[in-house]
């Protein structure tokens, strides 16, 4: 081009680089300094394999970046060095093409809606050092077909595995001592499930709409467990039974709402009361044994359970919700009272089923 250099010129030049000069990485990379450490803030590239370097400027690259491949439909495969310690919040999200994903054993945090609705991953390892699994992780992660969860695992936080419908087997460690709201809520696949003996409390919906379970292994002795949930187990439909610890002193709403394979359940002696619909629609229900302690049965509590035939009511229960027994059309029920309380809803028997007062076992 046409220039005048007749008289002084001053020349300014910026050369800006994506890669690391004598690292294998991936054009299209951007990091940012965070620290002394750089994080993976973005990716600019067409390539489907993607390849994170261990360092960039002579410092570690030690996280992925909040939203840094997220909705990126290209992206199949993803290599992290072992340097990496954290996959920050929705860092994948929506990447559903990728199906390749090995976490390096430095991750300690994988931050919420780290993989949501990745759907194409079948598989993931999660090794000791792990300590958090964020709110929603790896939400409809569909083709996620098992994963087992490290010692060092410490919180799971709500939603993590809920619409992983293709997950049949999950090993939980005993470090985990509460299982969060929704955890596995429509894991339609998963058959079996065993509960650590350091889990306290189930969360609200926790294995909601798991049609496959069948099986449900609780630690009886010992067992720290003291809370199950509202609709914890919602529309199981396929559990036919389960054995609850003694430790356990709150059901929550709905727990076994729609459980149409639930033949028969022990209330443990801690338990003061039977909340509202915990037993609604269990169809198969036969047999079910309340201790002394329940002082109240909520309303709707075993609504339609249309093959329950005989339940005894304990002198302890001093309430008594709307339409606990309705639908219930075989059923005869054995109070020990004389009459029912005063605090009893008028429309506690309302489908009139047949009741024995002064029952004496």
């Amino acid at each position: 081009f046409n220039f005048d250099w007749s008289s002084d010129t001053i020349l300014r030049a910026k050369w800006r680089s994506q890669s690391p000069i004598g690292e294998d990485a991936t054009e299209g990379i951007v990091y940012e300094l965070s620290g002394n450490t750089y994080l993976v803030k973005s990716y600019s590239g067409s390539a489907a394999t993607v390849n994170i370097p261990a360092t960039y400027n002579n410092k570690s690259i030690t996280s992925i970046g909040e939203y840094a491949f997220s909705n990126n439909v290209i992206l199949t495969n993803i290599t992290l060095p072992s340097g990496i310690t954290s996959i920050e919040k929705s860092a994948f999200f929506g990447c559903k093409g990728l199906t390749s994903f090995i976490v390096p054993s430095s991750i300690t945090n994988i931050g919420d809606y780290a993989f949501y609705d990745c759907t194409g991953i079948k598989s993931i390892i999660l090794y000791e050092g792990l300590t958090r699994i964020g709110f929603s992780a790896f939400h409809n992660c569909t083709g996620l077909t098992s994963i087992v969860l490290p010692k060092s695992l410490k919180n799971i936080e709500q939603d993590a595995f809920s619409g992983c419908t293709a997950l049949t087997s999950i090993t939980i460690q005993s470090n985990i001592t509460s299982i969060e709201n929704g955890t596995f809520n429509g894991c339609t696949s998963l058959i079996s499930i065993a509960i650590p003996n350091g889990v306290t409390k189930i969360g609200d919906g926790a294995f909601g709409n798991c049609t496959k379970l069948t099986t449900v292994a609780l630690s009886i002795k010992p067992s720290v467990l003291t809370s199950i949930g509202n609709w914890a187990f919602q529309n199981c439909t396929s559990l036919t039974g389960i054995t609850l610890p003694g430790s356990l002193q709150t059901i929550g709403e709905g727990v076994f709402y729609g459980c149409t394979g639930l033949a028969s359940i022990t209330i443990p002696g801690n338990v003061a009361l039977i909340s509202g619909w915990a037993f609604y629609g269990c169809t198969s229900l036969s047999q079910v044994d309340l201790p002394v302690s329940v002082t109240r049965i909520g309303n709707c509590s075993f609504q339609d359970c249309v093959y329950l035939k005989k339940i005894i009511i304990p002198q302890s229960v001093g309430g008594m919700g709307d339409s606990a027994f309705k639908g219930c059309t075989s059923l005869t029920i054995y109070c020990e009272r004389s009459s029912d309380n005063v605090s009893w809803n008028p429309n506690w028997n309302i489908s009139n089923c047949p009741v024995v007062w002064d029952y004496v076992i």
